[in-house]
């Protein structure tokens, strides 16, 4: 004996699945949303190009983190928000040059 099933079960099924995959492919984006306070992140956005150390740090207050390599005129000031994750401004001669709002953890 053939089992059919009916359409008004196929659909909703259907719909969860869809549900749960979409979910599940976005749960790195909606995990950072969850944990992501948005005065922070508004305070962040407003970070540019060619600020000094300085300026950005009374934006955002005093990193977290610091990354440098030897030798080298560029470093990485960080914040944290969530885990492994962080915002990070990258910095050349104590200028800005780059901020990034999914950088890895320090």
């Amino acid at each position: 004996m053939q089992t059919r099933l009916k359409p008004r079960y196929l659909i909703p099924a259907t719909l969860v699945v869809i549900l749960i995959s979409t979910v599940w492919h976005f749960r790195d984006e909606l995990t950072l949303y969850w944990h992501t306070a948005p005065e922070f992140h508004a305070r962040f956005e407003k970070i540019e190009r060619g600020q000094t150390r300085s300026e950005v740090e009374e934006i955002l207050g005093k990193p977290a983190h610091h990354f440098a390599f030897e030798d080298s005129l560029e470093y990485y000031l960080g914040w944290p928000r969530d885990q492994h994750t962080t915002y990070a401004v990258k910095f050349r001669d104590g200028h800005v040059i780059a901020s990034y709002d999914r950088f890895g953890s320090f």
